[in-house]
């Protein structure tokens, strides 16, 4: 998660459009008994400067896919490891998932923000927040 964020720091939109950046919250996702990827600290939020219009939402998002795919400048050759990212377009909210492609989204609204992740929800019955996945590389 630490590598997606310095990659989308290298990219001169984000100065432009984001103000700050979540990552870690104990929280469960939106509408299910799913412990959030935020949880485990394995998600991100961009949440977007006053006045961001949908176009820059959607050319951020997309850099973020490609930076995922794709050997690109930001990513000095090497993709991350982002496996997911929500975001509305000014139109509509939409999904990525690495493998899938593109797709709408009917979860909560995400004009306020891009939400991009490693993993994704998890159900467990034995996590307390905090814990750390098996098999999932931590930075410290």
């Amino acid at each position: 998660m630490a590598r997606g964020i310095r990659v989308v720091q290298r990219r001169g939109i984000k100065a432009a459009v984001v103000g700050s950046c979540g990552v870690y919250n104990c929280r469960k996702t939106v509408g299910t008994t799913l412990w959030s990827a935020h949880a485990v600290g394995d998600a991100g939020d961009l949440m977007f400067k006053s006045g961001t219009t949908g176009k820059q939402r959607d050319a951020l998002a997309r850099a973020i896919i490609r930076d995922a795919t794709t050997k690109t400048a930001a990513n000095m050759g090497r993709p991350t490891e982002v496996s997911f990212v929500i975001w509305n377009d000014g139109t509509r909210n939409l999904q990525w998932v690495r493998g899938q492609g593109i797709s709408a989204y009917s979860g909560a609204d995400h004009s306020s923000h891009i939400h991009f992740a490693c993993s994704f929800s998890f159900s467990s019955a034995s996590f307390n927040c905090g814990d750390r996945l098996p098999g999932v590389a931590y930075v410290k």
